[in-house]
């Protein structure tokens, strides 16, 4: 195996945990969420500042998500793995 391959071996092991990551955090703020979004809370109770920070911090994490899938995706094919 010669060293580049190596690299693009290392880079993909590091990306796969990456992306476990975000995906953990991912779900963790999808729950909280759903939680300050109670449906059975009067609509002048909810915490919609809470909300709305979780809300962009849960975009800008799937964003990231999406984008360490997609370098995956790319070491994948250049390994011959997919």
């Amino acid at each position: 195996m010669d060293k580049e391959q190596l690299q693009f071996q290392g880079r993909l092991a590091v990306k796969k945990q990456d992306a476990l990551k975000l995906e953990l955090k991912i779900k963790g703020l999808r729950e909280s969420v759903r939680l300050y979004l109670d449906p059975l809370e009067k609509a002048e109770a909810l915490e919609m500042e809470v909300v709305f920070q979780q809300m962009t911090e849960l975009f800008k994490t799937w964003t990231l998500y999406m984008e360490t899938l997609s370098e995956i995706k790319a070491a994948r094919k250049i390994l011959g793995r997919e």
